[in-house]
């Protein structure tokens, strides 16, 4: 049975919660690799808030007129092969990297993407896809997170006194420029 809450509003139907199951992240840059989330935190987005004085012991505040968007976070399950991690710091590596590394060579060559936010040098820039499903467990919405890049890979934790059933799961952190909600029809 599917968990709702009752609107107090008589125009509204009852509205059913967003279903946490398994969130699987999907990279343009990166397409065999995939990412099962445990967690995702979408960016934060704000605007600037401006002060106009009136004369008034305090100042009136506007909305300004630049919208910010904060960082996309995820925990995810690593495969046994660990190409998610691996294809991740080899992107990383390939931002910051020393020219006549071969992760940089791939990263500024690679044909798959095309450059984004007017990026003319390097071609660092993705985009990310996730699709959340209905409490029936049909695809709903795809989130799509614009301009994407890994800045921080957390630290994957390899423990043998851990029970079999657990899997290894690694923190990342990516930039981003925009997200928008697709409906899936």
């Amino acid at each position: 049975m599917s968990d709702f809450i009752v609107s107090t509003d008589s125009r509204n139907s009852p509205m059913n919660l967003l279903n946490e199951g398994a969130w699987n992240l999907r990279i343009q840059r990166i397409p065999k690799a995939s990412f099962l989330c445990k967690n995702i935190s979408l960016p934060n987005v704000t605007i600037d808030a401006l002060p106009i004085m009136t004369g008034a012991p305090r100042p009136h505040m506007i909305a300004g007129s630049k919208i910010t968007y904060g960082t996309a976070s995820l925990t995810f399950k690593v495969d046994e092969n660990m190409e998610n991690y691996q294809e991740l710091l080899s992107w990383m590596r390939g931002i910051v990297g020393d020219p006549s590394s071969n992760d940089h060579k791939k990263l500024i060559t690679d044909p798959r993407i095309g450059r984004g936010m007017r990026d003319t040098e390097y071609n660092i820039y993705s985009q990310g896809s996730l699709i959340t499903t209905t409490n029936a467990y049909k695809n709903n919405y795809e989130i799509v997170l614009e301009d994407i890049f890994p800045i921080d890979l957390g630290s994957m934790a390899l423990n043998q006194e851990t029970d079999n059933s657990v899997n290894i799961e690694c923190d990342v952190t990516f930039s981003c420029s925009n997200f928008r909600f697709n409906k899936i029809i």
